[in-house]
């Protein structure tokens, strides 16, 4: 099982970089102890987790069987709930941002589709104009020289719609 300890980092999230600030000692002390998807296990700071996720608080805070093991397991739902999202989560709950790889600008615009809808499903609502400027960038940064009626969306892919109109009629990355 493969089993990823982030240590509580030293700025908490938000959109506004002034905001950023060491976390508190009851931030740090607090651990769920893993939350499982398929073999592998995160340990993440419950404080920190259920302050920035209703989801999370009602699971861990409640009275259900996760609060009081203070583990949960996360069941892999495609195009949602899968490592790769997940780990995006937890760098934007512990950075404020999201650091991407060297995928492809079209790897990209699904990888934050995905996220766009993980933190939907956790009930994060502040996370989103991040989303849309990842997929702005990425769509402008790759613009071929060639004139082409479909140029600005040569990066969008049947999938990254489909993907995106599960998201709720409204939502911003919609």
């Amino acid at each position: 099982m493969s089993h990823f300890l982030l240590s509580p980092g030293w700025l908490r999230p938000s959109i506004d970089r002034s905001q950023n600030a060491r976390l508190a000692p009851e931030q740090i002390e607090a651990v769920a102890e893993a939350i499982k998807i398929g073999p592998t296990a995160y340990d993440v700071s419950k404080t920190l987790l259920c302050s920035r996720s209703p989801y999370f608080a009602g699971m861990f805070n409640g009275k259900f069987k996760e609060g009081q093991e203070q583990s949960a397991v996360l069941e892999e739902i495609e195009g949602v709930v899968s490592n790769r999202s997940f780990r995006l989560f937890l760098q934007w709950l512990y950075l404020g941002r999201v650091i991407l790889g060297k995928e492809s600008p079209t790897d990209w615009i699904s990888v934050m589709i995905e996220f766009a809808r993980l933190v939907d499903m956790l009930s994060i609502n502040n996370v989103e104009s991040q989303i849309i400027e990842h997929i702005r960038a990425t769509i402008l940064d790759n613009v071929p020289d060639i004139y082409s009626r479909d140029r600005l969306v040569r990066h969008m892919t049947r999938e990254n719609v489909y993907a995106a109109t599960h998201l709720l009629k409204g939502h911003s990355v919609r």
